[in-house]
């Protein structure tokens, strides 16, 4: 899932909606979490505002500071 971008404060407004943490909001909004919290999270965020990155992310990939 591609990354959501919300206003300054719209997250804690979004973890009082739902009723969780910003922790949970914040992996939603990042498209760690693929859940049926995660999906109104996000389609409420799209609808208060939030603009959506369209470039293809890729989380837990390892980076290799230097070769050996």
């Amino acid at each position: 899932m591609n990354e959501i971008f919300v206003k300054y404060g719209m997250s804690s407004r979004l973890a009082k909606e739902f009723d969780c943490t910003i922790q949970t909001v914040r992996l939603a909004l990042r498209g760690a979490v693929n859940s049926e919290l995660s999906h109104r999270i996000r389609k409420k965020a799209l609808k208060w505002g939030g603009l959506e990155d369209k470039r293809k992310v890729v989380y837990n990939v390892p980076i290799r500071t230097r070769n050996k």
